[in-house]
């Protein structure tokens, strides 16, 4: 099985600045990056976050997920081939579909004994009317007539 070459995400903004023959300084300028910063992340010493990834896609003329895929794929790889990471990955069990919990059924409404007429029983069982609580709003003024000319 032939391994496929992960690109560094360096490596292909390198590509680009010199494709489009732009300085580190040109484009720091531009997309409000630190000149520092941009040498960084040719060097891969900085990683491509969402923000930077948005003003880059906006500079090349590419989408955001193409900067954010590569650096991802990036990342991806270089954990592949970490020996700590694959012995924590072997500790990790698969997720088991568990069965579905048994519905609780609902228990029975209680019945209220029925009252006799005229009693306070069925007064009481009477729901109150709602009350509108408040104070009631103040009428708006009306605003002044413009004075004529």
């Amino acid at each position: 099985m032939a391994k496929t070459t992960i690109p560094l995400p360096g490596a292909v903004l390198k590509g680009l600045l010199d494709s489009y023959h732009i300085s580190v300084a040109k484009i720091s300028e531009d997309i409000g990056l630190s000149p520092s910063a941009v040498r960084q992340l040719v060097n891969n010493k900085l990683k491509i976050s969402t923000i930077i990834a948005f003003k880059l896609a906006k500079y090349f003329d590419k989408k955001p997920e193409y900067w954010i895929n590569l650096q991802t794929n990036y990342e991806i790889s270089l954990l592949q081939k970490d020996a700590s990471v694959t012995a924590l990955l072997k500790t990790v069990p698969k997720a088991q579909k568990q069965p579905a919990p048994k519905a609780v059924k609902p228990a029975p409404k209680a019945v209220k004994p029925a009252a006799g007429k005229g009693s306070k029983a069925k007064a009481a069982a009477k729901p109150a009317a709602a009350k509108k609580s408040g104070t009631p709003r103040a009428a708006k003024p009306k605003p002044a007539p413009a004075p004529s000319l």
